[in-house]
Parts: structure tokens; C-alpha cells; sequence
């Protein structure tokens, strides 16, 4: 049992950090046949990059296997991928669930990390298709408090990179900056490859709404931001999160045409096309309003 939970543990750790590679040889080298823990992590993980690839028949056979084994844990992904598919109505249903059922729990860790992470992907989604933010801000202040008071530092981290990305789009963006560059050592220290990736995105967009309108300042700016995409696009190309990446692609262009640098531009324009082409994902507005 101990070498099944060593095993989960590894696989989870190298498919956190992008490393794609090592995770399948951390599977292929598992106990045969496979122990609960490990055919778990590797559902969950399928899951996850298939949401991630805007894979969805895919996903949601990954999700009905992790049922099997974590139910909670699979209403969580199924709520994402309600989410990211654009169905609020179903999305907030799910997490309904889990947050009803996380009342009737104690508040073993388990739970309260289960309860944090559904009130985080409530608040994306209220973000995302409502225009009540006060409420949005209420609930994330919420999951912030909860998750200092059990010393949940990553997830405190995470829920103050949605408050900043609400603070963004509400036109706060030196407040949302400030907030950005405190939390972002955490992400970058712990983070998985798509939150380094997400993370470094929002601290892009959070230096492009407050850089200077104009002259040599907004130039060093904008060129400081473009390079700090190529990591993003990086780590998004790890995970195959395709739909980011195209969205990192475009926003890179826009840039590189900002500050008329036009060789750059097409480039990165070639690179979208193509990209596009080969990928069936197509970018929704969605993208560039979510952390």
C-alpha cells in the first residue's frame, strides 16, 4: 500500500510539473495489476489534459473512471468541463453538490481542501458569465480566509491570483498587479506547469493595463512582457493546453504590432495559423477574461 501511495505520488508530482514523459514511465513501471491509488492519479490526469486539449468526449471518460475511486474529486473536473464548455447552469450545479455535501463533512483537511477548490471554480464561473463581481469578490474572500485558517498556502495563493484577475477586468489594474507580484514567487515555487503558465499570463496582462501610454518607457515594457510570453507559451505547450497557447500566440502579435516590431508580429501571426489549422480548439472570449 505504501509503494502504491509513493507511486500516485510521483505520477502526480511529474504530470503537476508538465513532465509528460516521466509520468508515463512512472505508469508503465507500476505494479501490475495497477493499485487504486495509481489508476486514480492517472484518470484524474487524463482528465485534466483532456480538458486542457478542449478534448471533451475524452474527459468525460476520464472523469466517469475516476468516479470509481473519487467521486468528489471527479464532480470537481465535471463542473471544469461544464465551465470551459460555456454550460454555466451545469457547472454551478456541480459544485452545488460538493459544496452541500463538504456542509454535511467535518472539517478534516480533506474536505476543506475540497470545499476551497469548488468555491474557487464557482467564483471563475460567476466571473466569467455574470456581472454581480462584488459577489464574485465576496466568495473569493471567502475561500482566502478559509484557506489561511488552515494554512493552505496554495490554495490561498491561487484564490488571491482570481481576486487580482477580477480586479483586472474591473479596471483595477495597479491593485491587481500589486497583488500579482506578491503571490507569484508561491506559483512559480509550487505551482503546476498550467498555473506557472496562467500565472505568468495575468502578471503580462496586469503590466500591459499599467504600463506608460507612450514613449521609451511603454517600449521596454511591452518588449519585457513579450519575452516573459515565451515561458507561458512554453509551459502551455508542455501540458497541450492548446486553446491558451493560441491565446498566448495572438496576444504576443498584438504586442509585437503594439510597439512595430512587424517581423515578430508575422511571425507569431504564421505560428497562430498554424496552430489553428492543425487544432480543432477554437478560442472563445471565455480565454481572455478567465486566470
Amino acid at each position: 500500500m505504501a509503494s502504491a501511495s509513493a507511486t500516485a505520488g510521483a505520477l502526480c508530482a511529474a504530470a503537476w510539473r508538465g513532465d509528460a514523459a516521466l509520468a508515463a514511465a512512472l505508469a508503465a513501471h507500476a505494479p501490475a495489476p495497477a493499485p487504486a491509488p495509481v489508476l486514480a492519479v492517472a484518470a484524474r490526469e487524463r482528465a485534466h489534459a483532456a480538458l486542457l486539449a478542449g478534448k471533451w468526449e475524452e474527459a468525460e471518460q476520464s472523469i466517469q473512471q475516476l468516479a470509481s475511486y473519487n467521486r468528489w474529486q471527479s464532480q470537481l473536473l465535471k463542473a471544469e468541463m461544464f465551465y470551459l464548455k460555456g454550460d454555466a447552469t451545469e457547472a454551478l450545479e456541480s459544485l452545488h453538490d460538493i459544496l452541500d455535501y463538504c456542509k454535511t463533512e467535518d472539517d478534516s483537511l480533506h474536505f476543506v481542501s475540497l470545499r476551497l477548490k469548488a468555491m474557487i471554480l464557482m467564483s471563475q464561473v460567476q466571473h466569467t458569465f455574470s456581472s454581480m463581481q462584488s459577489t464574485n469578490i465576496m466568495l473569493l474572500n471567502e475561500a482566502l480566509s478559509l484557506a489561511k485558517k488552515y494554512h493552505l498556502h496554495y490554495l490561498a495563493a491561487t484564490a488571491e491570483m482570481h481576486i487580482a484577475n477580477v480586479q483586472l477586468n474591473m479596471g483595477c489594474g495597479k491593485n491587481a498587479l500589486i497583488l500579482v507580484r506578491k503571490v507569484l514567487p508561491s506559483i512559480m515555487a509550487h505551482g503546476s506547469a498550467y498555473d506557472m503558465a496562467r500565472a505568468l499570463l495575468l502578471y503580462t496582462k496586469c503590466r500591459i493595463a499599467t504600463a506608460p501610454t507612450s514613449g521609451e518607457a511603454r517600449l521596454q515594457v511591452i518588449q519585457s512582457c513579450c519575452e516573459t510570453l515565451e515561458s507561458v507559451k512554453k509551459n502551455f505547450s508542455k501540458i497541450g493546453a492548446q486553446a491558451r497557447l493560441l491565446q498566448t500566440w495572438y496576444l504576443q502579435a498584438q504586442l509585437y504590432n503594439d510597439v512595430g516590431n512587424h517581423a515578430a508580429r508575422n511571425q507569431c501571426a504564421w505560428v497562430y495559423r498554424q496552430l489553428e489549422t492543425q487544432n480543432s480548439v477554437e478560442p472563445t472570449n471565455t480565454l481572455f477574461i478567465m486566470y
